[in-house]
């Protein structure tokens, strides 16, 4: 007899479903039967909580050494005061993290502080609170960008710094059915210049970095 709960076998199909070895109809079924999962992969929530489990093997160890390193560059001292949104599992530099996730959060050991929320509408911070923000991979699966802008630029100190990683190559196809941007490096820039001035805008090993003041 088959004592495997709904919560145990989701996360070996996902683990499957990394390696193309099931098919994502099999994924669904399992999911509508976990809280935390009904709805993936359509449903924003439950696509990212369910991500969650996964999204440290997707992004390997000196790609992410290489973004902590030009983050520390960017920001310096800056990053005692950072917020993190779209933080994920992981976030590049002592921040408080900010996401929609609470299973990402949950697996999210290196922040100082975790806050669930829903990035495209008001942010639960007061203006000028952070001396920078960070936004790694996460633009681009947001529909509302000049609301997230504005809020970026609202909760920021003055002389503060908002700073974006983009990948150039664009995602995989699963994540597609949430991607809700896809942009050239251009209309990028364009956007952020809305509200910001883009003091350094550059490409690294299939990254866009772009420095926001």
């Amino acid at each position: 007899m088959d004592h495997t709960t709904p919560e145990d076998k989701l996360l070996i199909q996902l683990l499957e479903l990394q390696h193309n070895a099931i098919d994502l109809s099999e994924v669904e079924t399992t999911a509508a039967k976990v809280s935390w999962a009904k709805g993936y992969p359509e449903k924003k929530e439950a696509f990212w909580n369910c991500e969650a489990f996964m999204w440290r093997r997707k992004i390997d160890m000196e790609k992410r050494k290489l973004i902590r390193n030009e983050l520390q560059k960017i920001l310096g001292a800056n990053d005692l005061k950072n917020l993190d949104i779209g933080c994920g599992s992981y976030c590049y530099v002592p921040s408080i993290a900010f996401d929609c996730s609470k299973k990402m959060l949950q697996l999210n050991d290196s922040s100082l502080k975790k806050v669930c929320g829903d990035l495209e509408k008001k942010w639960p911070f007061e203006t000028n609170s952070f001396s920078s923000i960070t936004a790694i991979f996460v633009l681009n699966y947001l529909e509302n960008i000049d609301s997230v802008i504005s809020e970026a630029k609202r909760v920021l100190f003055e002389l503060g710094k908002f700073v974006v990683v983009i990948s150039s190559k664009g995602v995989s196809e699963l994540h597609q059915l949430q991607e809700k941007q896809s942009k050239d490096q251009l209309t990028w820039k364009q956007e952020f210049l809305k509200y910001f001035d883009v003091v350094n805008c550059y490409d690294k090993e299939d990254l866009w970095f772009f420095v926001c003041e």
